[in-house]
């Protein structure tokens, strides 16, 4: 009999405010489960073989499908991160620039009296 493949299992620390890869998927969590084993069979001819390798590579191909899907996402909300923190950069220099003349007058004030 083959080998069954080992369940999911990720055992890492995460951060309450980080997301799990696979949040909102449990699909593409699968682990296996009693009813599986019991349901698994070896395939005995070539057709099955074969059906079942394409099944597999079907299922492969949504979980890529959906797995670069999230990449695009995540790519789209860096960007608009890397935006923002532009932007805010750009802000934080104003300000600067407005506390240093503001200083600057002050300084004139105080040396003038």
């Amino acid at each position: 009999m083959l080998p069954l493949p080992e369940p999911y299992n990720d055992n890492s620390a995460v951060s309450d405010d980080s997301m799990h890869l696979f949040e909102g998927n449990p699909e593409l969590c699968r682990t296996i489960s009693k009813e599986n084993i019991m349901n698994y069979t070896v395939p005995t001819t070539i057709e099955q073989k074969i059906a079942q390798a394409v099944e597999k590579v079907k299922s492969l191909k949504e979980e890529k499908e959906i797995l670069e899907g999230r990449v695009a996402a995540l790519e789209q909300e860096l960007r608009q991160k890397d935006a923002e923190i532009a932007r805010l950069a750009a802000e934080k220099e104003d300000v600067k620039g407005q506390i240093e003349g503001l200083l600057d007058e002050l300084d004139n004030l105080v040396a003038s009296a």
